[in-house]
């Protein structure tokens, strides 16, 4: 059985000395295999959101008299991992309040009180631990190789004592509420500046300098196209355009080796560019910010604006009310909604004066200033804490 090799942590609380003891897992963990006898909340496993409600759409809750034994029972503490995936990242403990069920094809498990929950969830979920588990997985082929769960028992960890358990599960928790406080400032701030624009973009509230009503103009008066192609093995930086805003696509698909056989469209710095199908009828406009000139895939539109701000347009485009209806008024049938720009044109906009627009921008923009700056010290704060784990834990 391979060992993991070195037993005293970089960092270390300075009341505690020795060695941390190898355990194998089984030592300190039970298999938890319950079956619902009545209809409990379905839950799934996610790599990115730990153990969470299954989507509505998913939901199979009223098959389980039929389908015996499809699911298992989680209670609170409980932890599931899924040996298929269990090398990627999936495993988690469920943090609800209620038993619930999950699939059948996961294992859960609890611990014992011979080990802290609180140390045993990062230790297991650490990216040491991830590396050991793609070391040992087994299987002929490398996208089938999982980690079983008599294996799983097998392996030994480092354990330090209960009370110095507790003392990192202590301090890491705390480092977890401040997490917590970002993330949750993050998300008023964000749903402010969701609720100020619609009450903005609706004129139930104008900057007191401004009279006058909007105008509702065709969007076709202030926009260019931009239709420059390049060939696929350009040297300009390959973008995607996502929901989530622009990336350089090396970094959106780090995990993915992608082939261009064709040209692709170019985008310079400040224009627009858009996935022109979707499957529900949201599109989302990005603006180019990452480079001087960026390639894209050529079915995406590429525009600039004239005699309008960009900034108001993309909010306006991204968050009003008027362009949802605009973009689920094109779905013609069939389950993709496509908007060409020939047809993005015709989009008669209610618009403010320039000026207007440039107050409402500046004011917008302060708001992304600060959910910017709460978002830097989020994701220093995850940084510094994986760089904790990986000297706290041996």
């Amino acid at each position: 059985m391979d060992k993991m090799k070195n037993k005293i942590p970089t960092l270390r609380f300075p009341e505690f000395e020795g060695e941390w003891t190898q355990r194998r897992i089984r030592e300190f963990i039970k298999e938890r295999i319950e079956f619902p006898e009545k209809k409990l909340p379905l839950f799934s496993l996610t790599i990115e959101n730990g153990v969470v409600p299954k989507s509505k759409r998913y939901e199979r809750g009223h098959l389980v008299n039929a389908e015996e034994g499809a699911y298992k029972i989680m209670c609170p503490g409980d932890f599931a991992y899924n040996p298929m995936n269990l090398r990627f990242g999936a495993l988690a403990k469920y943090n609800g309040v209620g038993n619930v069920m999950i699939s059948k094809y996961y294992n859960v498990f609890y611990c014992t009180d011979k080990a802290s929950v609180g140390y045993i969830e990062p230790f297991l979920t650490s990216y040491n631990m991830l590396q050991y588990y793609n070391k040992m997985a087994t299987g002929t082929l490398e996208e089938k190789k999982r980690v079983h769960f008599f294996d799983f028992l097998k392996f030994k960890i480092p354990l330090p004592t209960l009370p110095e358990q507790q003392k990192i599960a202590d301090f890491l928790t705390a480092v977890d509420d401040k997490i917590n406080r970002l993330t949750r400032k993050k998300t008023l701030l964000e749903q402010y500046k969701k609720g100020v624009m619609q009450k903005i973009f609706s004129q139930e509230i104008r900057f007191p300098e401004f009279e006058g009503e909007w105008k509702k103009q065709r969007l076709g008066d202030f926009l260019v196209e931009y239709k420059v192609r390049v060939p696929s093995n350009t040297k300009v930086p390959v973008l995607t355009s996502s929901r989530s805003g622009l990336f350089l696509q090396k970094d959106y698909f780090s995990n993915r080796d992608l082939q261009n056989n064709g040209e692709y469209g170019v985008v310079p710095k400040g224009y627009f560019t858009y996935r022109h199908m979707s499957d529900d009828s949201t599109f989302m406009f990005n603006i180019n910010n990452l480079v001087e000139k960026g390639a894209i895939s050529k079915e995406y539109p590429v525009f600039t604006t004239k005699g309008l701000n960009s900034y108001f347009l993309q909010q306006k485009l991204n968050c009003g009310i008027e362009f949802k209806k605009f973009a689920i008024a094109q779905k013609l049938g069939g389950t993709r909604v496509r908007l060409y720009f020939k047809k993005l044109i015709e989009f008669k906009l209610n618009l403010p004066s320039l000026p207007e627009q440039q107050k409402i921008a500046d004011f917008l923009t302060g708001i992304d200033k600060k959910i910017g700056l709460v978002n830097t010290q989020l994701e220093k704060t995850k940084e510094w804490k994986k760089g904790l784990l990986q000297q706290m834990f041996v």
